[in-house]
């Protein structure tokens, strides 16, 4: 019986070898004659693992400007930034009362005399949705939290 059970496990195993010998080209990046093997390995790395989601793009802010900020804009510029390694699209607008940027409105570490910058908090967001409250809907053994408001 031990034998029978044991034949299984070999052969399960040379099975397993193969499949993962067979697949293994589909995640090597293709090698290319003018680069190193080892460069062309490591960066088999970044299509293998993406980058993962970032949470504070989820982020809404209240931004509050003073009557002295001019809303009129005399011109608009969009740029690329590169930083940490990530490509940013910030639009830098020029209005009579000076030069804003997206990127730093929001930043905490940037101040702009007359705009007033807060980060809303979950509820506020919702509340802004109109969602109110969250009501839970029972299905057999499936309990569901429904969004309960004006929606």
């Amino acid at each position: 019986m031990s034998d029978t059970l044991r034949a299984i496990a070999i052969c399960g195993l040379v099975g397993a070898c193969a499949a993962g010998l067979l697949a293994l080209p589909a995640f090597l990046p293709s090698a290319m004659a003018n680069e190193q093997p080892l460069k062309t390995l490591l960066s088999a790395k970044d299509e293998l693992f993406p980058k993962l989601f970032d949470p504070r793009t989820l982020a809404k802010y209240d931004v509050v400007l003073d009557p002295s900020v001019s809303t009129d804009v005399l011109s608009t510029q969009t740029v690329k930034k590169i930083g940490f390694g990530q490509v940013t699209i910030v639009t830098i607008i020029k209005t009579p009362t000076g030069t804003y940027s997206s990127d730093a409105v929001t930043s905490p570490y940037v101040q702009y005399p007359g705009i007033e910058v807060s980060r809303k908090s979950w509820a506020r967001q919702f509340e802004d949705l109109g969602i109110t409250g969250w009501a839970p809907a029972y299905s057999g053994s499936f309990v569901v939290l429904l969004a309960a408001g004006n929606v």
